[in-house]
This record gives structure tokens, sequence and C-alpha cells, in this order.
């Protein structure tokens, strides 16, 4: 199974187990990166969600 990059505008296909291809992903903060990795790893799903949802907000300023 597989699914769009979560940055706005990338059409990349990534396999489920990836948030975003990489390019999108290396534009992210390292610290911000990091907390997504630390809340995916502890199964803190609520917070990870809302990481995901911070991080497609940070991927519209990208468009400009």
């Amino acid at each position: 199974m597989s699914s769009l990059c979560f940055a706005i505008g990338c059409k990349t296909i990534v396999s489920k187990e990836r948030f975003g291809c990489r390019p999108c992903w290396r534009k992210l903060p390292k610290p911000f990166r990091d907390e997504v990795w630390s809340a995916y790893n502890k199964q803190d799903r609520n917070r990870t969600l809302e990481l995901v949802r911070d991080a497609i907000k940070m991927s519209a300023g990208w468009l400009r």
C-alpha cells in the first residue's frame, strides 16, 4: 500500500511506512523530525497526528 507525500503540492508516492518523500522530509527542521520520530516510536497516535498536521502546514510555505 502507498500514499502521497505529506507535503502540499508534492506528487511523490511513498510506501505506507513513510511519512513523506526524502526531499520533503529533509525540508522539515531537524528538531521537528526528531519529535515526529519520538512520538511515532512511542506509539503516541494523538501527538503524531498533531505533528503531521503541523508538517502539512509548514509545507504550504514551500510553494511560495
